[in-house]
């Protein structure tokens, strides 16, 4: 499939003798994936180490915010906060080329209220946490709390986010 293109989708329904009872025709149009910029943002200019937080930055549909890794800057999270980038209450808002090194829990965690983000060209490693394996739980814990969705993208409480071409690896 392209992006940005109309295409007609026909879903049929059918019962278990293989009798179609229902069926619909509708139009949709793909998300452009290219999508226009309005701003861009260089990383190296609002990014000074440890944590980065990316919040309530509001592009439009006309109009979209780049935030773009610009001199191969590796973000590695503070160990204080379970994300190296936290992005939360944006729209319309592209991350391009993030290096993310390490991070207590996610690489990128984007929650609360996102909608249209675009996290394309990202290398994310290092993340997660180490748990010691516990017998009696058949589980593994860290400082006994069980160790779940530990994530290179964390997504939660977001509308349309489309992860392009990132390499997720060595949690």
């Amino acid at each position: 499939m392209e992006s940005n293109c109309e295409y007609d989708v026909k879903v049929e329904l059918y019962d278990e003798s293989g009798s179609t009872f229902g069926e619909i025709t509708q139009s949709v149009t793909t998300w452009n994936d290219s999508p226009p910029v309005a701003k861009t943002v260089k990383l190296s200019e609002i990014y000074s180490g440890g944590s980065l937080m990316i919040a309530s930055l509001k592009g439009s549909e006309s109009g979209w915010i780049k935030i773009v890794n610009d001199t191969e800057i590796k973000i590695s999270g503070d160990s204080r906060c379970p994300e190296a980038v936290l992005v939360s209450d944006c729209e319309y808002l592209i991350l391009e080329g993030f290096k993310i090194t390490s991070a207590m829990r996610h690489g990128i965690n984007v929650t609360g209220s996102v909608k249209n983000i675009i996290i394309k060209d990202a290398d994310i490693s290092g993340f997660g946490r180490v748990g010691v394996y516990n017998e009696e739980k058949n589980q593994y814990l860290k400082d006994g709390d069980y160790i779940d969705h530990d994530s290179g993208i964390y997504v939660c409480d977001a509308e349309k986010v489309t992860i392009d071409n990132c390499y997720i690896h060595d949690c």
